[in-house]
């Protein structure tokens, strides 16, 4: 795998493989290409199941997510988004 810091910080990771960040790093994730993106998160401690189960609800209403509900889930987990 080739994996290189670009000048925003964000990892730019190619190929197929484990991309090992430590607590409390900022993590940013940029998808270039035309395939879906699939991702195996795993965390510890645990909990962070709960935050996706909250925004699984959100995601399911049936006109579409309020994204600023989203925000507050993800900051009460202690996800922040950032500007690019």
């Amino acid at each position: 795998m080739n994996d290189s810091m670009n000048a925003l910080g964000t990892l730019v990771a190619s190929g197929q493989g484990p991309i090992l960040r430590a607590f409390g790093e900022e993590v940013r994730v940029l998808l270039t290409g035309e395939q879906p993106l699939r991702m195996l998160i795993s965390t510890a401690p645990a909990g962070l199941e709960r935050f996706f189960a909250r925004c699984a609800d959100e995601f399911g209403r049936p006109d579409g997510p309020d994204m600023r509900r989203i925000v507050d889930i993800s900051a009460e987990h202690g996800i922040h988004f950032v500007e690019p």
